[in-house]
């Protein structure tokens, strides 16, 4: 699924050029999927389609996706994740700011605005260079 390019999901029944480039553009936004159910939130793919492309693709054991360095991503870079939208990215950076460099992705809990569930969410998708 992470490999997929747009002609190889074209040929899935229900996806056409539209709904190929946004599974893509998601995909490259997100930095990979690491879960199926992920596909839930490309706008415009129901069940069914969601369902096919199960069938038909997988996502690699072993697969890491691309990771955003909360110590050194700027506010857009942050903000341009589809799960860190502007208000976190904003949150993040401003934290950094006030007490330096994270030594933990845990330390993220410390920003009253990160839930469990967003945390949980996001944390895949983060790494630390300190």
């Amino acid at each position: 699924m992470n490999k997929a390019d747009s002609a190889q999901l074209i040929s899935i029944y229900g996806i056409g050029g539209t709904l190929s480039a946004r599974i893509i553009k998601y995909r490259n936004r997100l930095g990979g999927f690491i879960s199926t159910v992920q596909l839930k939130e490309v706008y415009g793919l129901d069940s069914t389609v969601i369902n096919e492309l199960v069938k038909k693709s997988f996502i690699e054991e072993n697969f890491h996706p691309k990771r955003l360095d909360i110590n050194l991503a700027s506010e857009k870079e942050l903000a341009a994740h589809p799960y860190v939208k502007y208000a976190l990215a904003k949150a993040i950076t401003a934290y950094r700011f006030q007490h330096g460099h994270f030594t933990s992705i845990d330390d993220l809990t410390n920003i009253a605005i990160i839930d469990d569930t967003t945390f949980e969410k996001i944390k895949p998708y983060l790494s630390l260079n300190h």
